[in-house]
């Protein structure tokens, strides 16, 4: 899978959380970085987990490109600024569901194997 968190500190926290459960990550630390892996391998990732207010390309416009660039997988939302309003521009965007942070462990997970089983 893919996650893309620009905090070194939550990125680290959130690789060992999916490690330890037998995932699979690259971790990348900008927009710009997500969406380039992406044109590179788009078959390559079962779930994208993708952090709000990314540098280089923010969150919403680096999940649009991702779908555009043909990803079909499911791409999972986190922030710590939640909001309606911010809720509904990331479902436009084509992510399949949002995760407000901060995030235990299991809740990572369940929402990752949800997903990956759907």
């Amino acid at each position: 899978m893919l996650l893309t968190e620009d905090c070194p500190d939550q990125g680290r926290l959130y690789l060992g959380f999916l490690q330890m459960a037998g995932a699979e990550v690259t971790l990348e630390c900008s927009g710009r970085s997500a969406v380039d892996v992406v044109r590179k391998t788009p078959t390559l990732f079962d779930v994208i987990i993708m952090d709000f207010q990314m540098p280089e390309i923010d969150d919403i416009e680096s999940t649009r490109q991702i779908c555009e660039l043909g990803y079909e997988g499911p791409i999972i939302a986190m922030t710590a600024f939640g909001s309606d309003e911010l809720k509904q521009s990331w479902f436009q965007a084509g992510c399949n569901e949002y995760l407000e942070i901060p995030l235990k462990k299991s809740e990572l997970i369940v929402a990752v194997l949800h997903h990956m089983k759907a």
